[in-house]
């Protein structure tokens, strides 16, 4: 994701990814061999036409811009499998802390072999600006954010759980048109209002 916003706003990435509880659904019908209904299909179409729409202008703008939309559509699959691989730990009563921890922990293995094999050097900045950044993503947005939602995940289903993915993307483009200068087209405004409709026609299904 973090690849992937240095060509389109951070807020058209958020909207992506809301389409979580639809790929949540799907792979779960994967694993457990059983077909979507069809409100589920239906939801699938209109959040997929919306995606669409929403990156017809950016496209437009920037060639790379379908490289970031590869990108998130990757990231967002391999979090839905964490949803489900969370789901299975907790009901073998592993806690959600220790498994949060142990995930980030090889996630973090993960990105040092990619940093190297890429030959891109580890640098930090001591300014503070900075240091109060990477404070708030690793703590508050990652350790803190992702224990809530995964305890949460636990108790409620990755498929009632889609209907925090509804008010995310919202709050992001807002951010995303304050400070990233996004500029709304009428085609993107029908995209988010599609991908919105269907999360919620989705999580309405389960």
């Amino acid at each position: 994701f973090y690849y992937a916003s240095e060509h389109v706003a951070s807020g058209l990435l958020a909207v992506v990814w809301s389409m979580t509880s639809i790929i949540n659904i799907f792979m779960v019908a994967i694993i457990t061999r059983s077909k979507p209904d069809y409100s589920q299909l239906l939801a699938s179409a209109i959040g997929l036409t919306g995606i669409t729409l929403i990156f017809i202008p950016e496209l437009k703008v920037s060639e790379l811009a379908f490289e970031s939309l590869i990108m998130c559509i990757i990231g967002t699959i391999s979090f839905c499998s964490g949803n489900l691989v969370s789901r299975s730990l907790q009901n073998e009563n592993i806690p959600v802390m220790s498994a949060n921890s142990f995930g980030m922990l090889y996630g973090c293995f993960v990105l040092i072999i990619y940093a190297f094999v890429l030959d891109h050097p580890f640098r930090i900045s001591f300014e503070t600006p900075y240091l109060a950044g990477l404070l708030w993503l690793s703590v508050i947005s990652t350790v803190l954010t992702f224990t809530c939602y995964l305890t949460l995940l636990g108790r409620i289903g990755p498929g009632r759980i889609g209907y925090a993915t509804i008010v995310f993307p919202i709050f992001a483009l807002l951010i995303s048109t304050i400070f990233e200068d996004y500029v709304w087209t009428p085609i993107a405004l029908v995209g988010v209002g599609l991908v919105i409709l269907g999360n919620l026609i989705m999580t309405k299904s389960n």
